[in-house]
């Protein structure tokens, strides 16, 4: 006569706050608003279950390494303007309102 199978209860990991301190983690996952055995990739916007050897899988992927190479680069040109604001001088700024003066009074019926 064949054994039957035990029901034994699937042990699902939760969601651990630690995870936002580990430095593997903590710039990319977060919390599922909905399912606390979830968690969500920041940058690949893909949800994983709570399991930490799933989440530095994930990590691994090309999926998320491009994912967050694109993320970086997107924040660094973001600073451009900041970093980078060009200079205008007084004579250029009067000649530019000169322009658009001429321009407002020729065109306006």
């Amino acid at each position: 006569m064949p054994k039957e199978k035990e029901d034994k209860k699937k042990y699902c990991q939760k969601y651990t706050n630690a995870w936002e301190t580990d430095p593997e983690l903590k710039d990319w996952i977060a919390r599922d608003s909905i399912n606390d055995t979830l968690v969500t990739c920041k940058y690949c916007r893909t949800v994983l279950k709570a399991h930490k050897k799933d989440l530095l899988r994930h990590a691994k992927t090309e999926k998320h390494k491009k994912a967050v190479s694109l993320e970086k680069s997107a924040k660094s040109s973001r600073l451009i303007p900041t970093i980078y604001k060009p200079i205008i001088s007084e004579k250029t700024k009067l000649g530019e309102i000169k322009i658009c003066a001429f321009i407002a009074e020729h065109t306006a019926d």
